[in-house]
């Protein structure tokens, strides 16, 4: 109930927002953008490590390039990298009006007038802004509907893990999604990604393709000219001992998709065991996911962890941890534990060994598809919920951690620039 109350202002706090939609210029791409994206800060303004490291790449191939915040973002205007052009307002009175339709003449009715009505402003949105290209973190399917309406493609950039069992990527829960609901394709950051989405995909003449992931990339390349990269990597190291460094990944929405016993909606209990009497061994790491800074379980979580490890402190330390950028953390990094966050991918790039310890992810459960490749070759594997297996676990993989942390398989540097140049240096 305390989520869904905090979800509700979340909403309503957008809505404070004005809708500036109606002023984007003309545009050669158009990116969209959620709060919940913007996970980094930069130059004192919200910053999406995905979403405008792809606008870095096109900018530095010279062409124009315009932001919207998808509905319900507080993320706009110039307190936002991009200054994204915000619809929030527009897009909840369709919702509402299209809810009290619902209850007077059936969910059929109401949800077709709002998306139909959502349809429109996005074709107004494209009409204005006119971009050859529309890239987004999971476009929904009134936008993919209005674009391919206006013949204009929309790719699908990835944010997170895909496997089988994602509703979102999943064959069997998009099998049946018609066509025009649908992104043209999806930028994907390895092969493994591509090859769960085209299963099902190019049966409808989607593709997906690899382009990298566009934040590690740049990390990868350390351009001179890259000002951002720079001043991240210059940052000192977290700790000043040098006991080896564990870092924690959480998820957001445990209270709510977590099944296990105790669930605080942060930390596994037996984690926080762990931490917990192993702080004079170990430095730890807790690196909050974007919707626990800037979402509604922020001041849920804040106080789980002061009430629980009290202030940041020598031994465990969650504020920088979650407010520098991930590859800097990675490089300071000898171990990685997680209920199931995407950093086991990005952690198994830098050669960090990962402990998952969600049970959906053990065979015949709802996530058993996740994160196969690494499991395969051995970087991640499931532990069960168990503060001495844990423990063990732990001590061994140190042990076997000799030497320092390399960045060796961020695919090609120029696979992002190459896609923008083929999709827009043609008319």
């Amino acid at each position: 109930m305390k989520y869904i109350l905090a979800k509700i202002k979340f909403i309503f706090l957008s809505l404070g927002i004005n809708d500036t939609w109606k002023n984007i210029k003309p545009c050669d791409v158009l990116l969209l953008k959620h709060d919940v994206n913007c996970g980094y800060i930069y130059n004192e303004k919200l910053y999406s490590p995905i979403v405008d490291s792809f606008m870095e790449y096109c900018l530095k191939a010279n062409f124009e390039v315009q932001t919207v915040a998808k509905f319900y973002s507080t993320c706009a205007g110039h307190s936002t990298y991009g200054a994204p052009y915000s619809m929030n307002r527009i897009a909840f009175r369709d919702a509402f009006i299209g809810r009290v339709l619902s209850l007077v003449r059936g969910n059929e009715y109401g949800n077709n007038y709002r998306n139909s009505k959502l349809v429109k402003v996005w074709k107004d949105i494209l009409e204005i802004s006119a971009p050859r290209l529309i890239v987004a973190i999971q476009p929904e399917a009134t936008l993919c509907q209005a674009s391919r309406e206006l013949n204009i493609p929309v790719y699908d950039l990835q944010h997170g893990v895909i496997g089988e069992g994602h509703p979102w990527y999943g064959g069997k829960f998009r099998k049946d999604t018609a066509t025009k609901f649908l992104p043209n394709g999806y930028l994907c950051w390895d092969n493994a990604s591509t090859l769960v989405i085209n299963k099902w995909a190019n049966i409808k003449g989607i593709h997906a393709i690899v382009i990298g992931h566009p934040w590690f990339v740049r990390f990868s390349e350390q351009s001179k000219t890259d000002q951002l990269v720079l001043e991240a990597i210059s940052k000192k190291r977290i700790f000043k001992s040098n006991k080896p460094t564990i870092l924690v990944t959480l998820a957001w929405g445990m209270k709510k998709y977590a099944s296990y016993s105790n669930n605080n909606g942060v930390l596994i209990p037996s984690l926080e065991d762990v931490i917990l009497e192993t702080a004079n061994k170990y430095n730890w790491l807790i690196r909050l996911h974007p919707k626990q800074i800037r979402g509604p379980e922020h001041k849920e979580t804040q106080k789980y962890l002061i009430d629980t490890f009290g202030k940041n402190n020598e031994s465990v330390n969650w504020t920088e941890a979650s407010d520098l950028a991930l590859p800097v953390i990675l490089s300071q990094t000898n171990i990685h534990i997680t209920y199931f966050s995407t950093v086991v991918v990005e952690a198994s790039w830098f050669d960090i060994p990962t402990a998952l310890l969600s049970s959906e992810l053990l065979p015949g459960e709802k996530f058993e598809s996740y994160y196969q490749e690494q499991r395969n070759t051995g970087i991640a594997e499931i532990l069960a919920q168990d503060k001495d297996k844990i423990i063990h676990w732990l001590n061994e993989k140190v042990m076997d951690k000799k030497t320092e942390n390399k960045n060796e398989s961020l695919l090609e540097e120029n696979a992002i620039s190459q896609f923008i140049q083929e999709l827009l240096s043609t008319d």
